[in-house]
């Protein structure tokens, strides 16, 4: 039988300029990857900047004052309308819907969630494995700093469903947090 011999160690190298021509293709590369990360910052900032002046001057807008007396009341009850829009539109969604879906545990199915942006108070509408459950949900969603008297406005089991899950109806108010 013949001897194998296996060298796992390839002491075989490239030529210089081939490796020259490597680095030199790996630095370009680089640097259009930094230049391409510097533009999409600048974007991303402009953007940033943009959104903040749109609310600024949609919370402007919101808090203007009544119209005159000569306008009629059509165009008054629109216009109305449009602030309101503004109001609720001005308003921090994002962060409170974070906040409910941060402290809803597995065992919880929301079925509705009301915002009233006006009283600024959230209706969530679900149904829980069973009461102490909903009453952890309950405590949990007290833990959230943006969300604050929070109480168990109903509940009960539904008997139409074998697995009897309990039903609730919570509301809390939500503020700016701490």
């Amino acid at each position: 039988m013949r001897e194998l011999k296996i060298d796992f160690a390839d002491t075989r190298r490239l030529p210089r300029s081939v490796t020259l021509a490597l680095l030199a293709v790996s630095l370009a590369l680089a640097a259009t990857a930094v230049d391409a990360y510097r533009d999409a910052r600048a974007a991303l900032d402009y953007w940033h900047d943009e959104v903040a002046q749109r609310q600024a001057a949609s919370s402007r807008a919101a808090r203007t004052p009544a119209p005159a007396r000569g306008v009629d009341k059509a165009a008054a009850a629109e216009l109305a309308q449009a602030h309101e829009i503004a109001a609720q539109l001005a308003l921090p969604w994002d962060p409170l819907f974070r906040a409910v879906e941060a402290a809803t545990p597995a065992d919880i199915a929301l079925l509705g969630v009301e915002p009233n942006a006006q009283k600024r108070n959230l209706r969530l509408v679900g149904e829980g494995k069973d009461i102490h459950a909903v009453l952890g949900y309950v405590r949990q969603l007290e833990a959230q700093p943006l969300l604050r008297d929070v109480y168990l406005l109903d509940h009960g089991t539904s008997d139409a469903d074998p697995q009897r899950p309990a039903r609730f109806v919570i509301e809390a108010a939500w503020g700016s947090g701490s």
